[in-house]
């Protein structure tokens, strides 16, 4: 990461993602950290060749794959029920648990980082929950007068 960023590049890690797919497979343990840290070096540095024959659209296929199943689809209801009102939240029995400004961040992050890079993105979403945050935290504030 330290080098890529000296000659202009984003630095990044797979760990996240890594942990995830190893919990999803119930390997807890350290061992399949390193197992799976022993691959992915012996793919890289001992199989350059084998792993170029490999079709991009393959590649792709296992990304959207691994994709779909890490991704929580019961968000998507959480989406919905905090851009509803509160009277149809009840009526369809919608537990709300994010705030629309949450939803609404995020949207936005969304929409950023698809039109302009994702470090420009995180900036606005951090920028947007710093606001967000103040006009909550002064609308709670109550002045009574004596």
């Amino acid at each position: 990461n330290v080098v890529s960023g000296l000659i202009g590049g984003m630095g990044g890690s797979a760990s996240t993602g890594m942990t995830i797919l190893a919990n999803l497979s119930n390997a807890n343990t350290r061992l399949s950290s390193f197992v799976a840290s022993v691959f992915f070096v012996l793919i890289v540095y001992a199989a350059p060749v084998l792993v170029n024959h490999i079709p991009l659209a393959t590649i792709a296929g296992v990304m959207f794959y691994v994709a779909i199943k890490l991704f929580r689809w019961r968000s998507i209801v959480q989406l919905v029920a905090a851009l509803l009102p509160l009277r149809a939240r009840e009526t369809l029995h919608l537990d709300c648990k994010v705030s629309r400004s949450d939803i609404f961040t995020m949207l936005v992050v969304m929409a950023v980082s698809l039109v302009f890079d994702f470090a420009i993105a995180v900036l606005v979403g951090v920028v947007m929950a710093v606001f967000i945050f103040v006009w909550d935290s002064s609308n709670r504030i109550v002045i009574e007068k004596e």
